[in-house]
């Protein structure tokens, strides 16, 4: 099987999907409601804000965690503990 026959196939089975999710949407509300959502989301442009979130997270969530390890690696150091143990005694190593 070639790689353009397989997309083909790819292609039809998109193409029977789709038109099946749009009789779909006659019959269930929910599901209109979610191209309503994606329509409107398009238009008001969730993309851009959607990267902006993106980024304000990580901006915040790097410093972060870099503070909460390094204030882990401080806090063993004042009780001569290893920083494992440390973690492991703050219930860290179930996150991690």
């Amino acid at each position: 099987m070639t790689i353009k026959s397989k997309a083909a196939g790819f292609r039809a089975r998109s193409q029977h999907y789709a038109a099946r999710a749009e009789a779909t949407r006659e019959e269930h509300g929910s599901v209109d409601a979610v191209y309503a959502m994606v329509a409107r989301d398009g238009d008001v442009g969730g993309g851009i804000m959607a990267g902006s979130l993106a980024y304000r997270l990580f901006i915040w969530l790097l410093p972060f965690s870099l503070v909460v390890i390094g204030g882990i690696g401080i806090g063993a150091d004042a009780v001569s503990e290893s920083p494992a143990s440390a973690a492991r005694s703050l219930g860290l190593r179930g996150l991690v």
